[in-house]
């Protein structure tokens, strides 16, 4: 299951998924644990660019920049780190999951009301969105 943080971490440039942005759960009943579903996405896609940022910035490039800060060594190419992840778990099933994604979803996944998300942050997150899974599926 953490293989597939690390391939959504990928997808959108998450670069934080630091200790306390991952979680153990224990269910009461039977004391089972279990990974908490994936939270605080709070620095993916570019989320601290402004509307110039995102005007001036090539989204492909941005994208390819994207680095796991939190993991030792630090700086690692975040799509290198979930590619690991994923073959040392054989949990091929998130890259297959990531290539099933067509652009039309992609698009209409970032269509948002006009007060909430501009053309131009919807525009660079989904090239973004498209840099990053050609990178996990090449």
């Amino acid at each position: 299951m953490f293989a597939g943080y690390l391939v959504l971490d990928a997808l959108v440039g998450n670069g934080d998924r630091h200790p306390g942005n991952r979680a153990i759960l224990e269910r009461q009943s039977d004391g089972v644990r279990f990974l908490a579903p994936t939270y605080d996405h709070g620095s993916a896609l570019g989320a601290g660019l402004t509307a110039t940022n995102r005007r001036d910035k090539n989204p492909e490039a941005f994208a390819r920049r994207g680095r796991a800060n939190p993991f030792a060594p630090r700086k690692q190419v975040l799509v290198v780190l979930a590619l690991q992840a994923v073959a040392r778990s054989g949990a091929n099933l998130w890259v297959e999951r990531v290539a099933a994604l067509d652009a039309i979803s992609i698009r209409e996944t970032l269509e948002a009301p006009q007060d909430r998300l501009s053309e131009v942050a919807s525009t660079f997150m989904e090239r973004v969105v498209l840099e990053n899974q050609r990178r996990l599926c090449q």
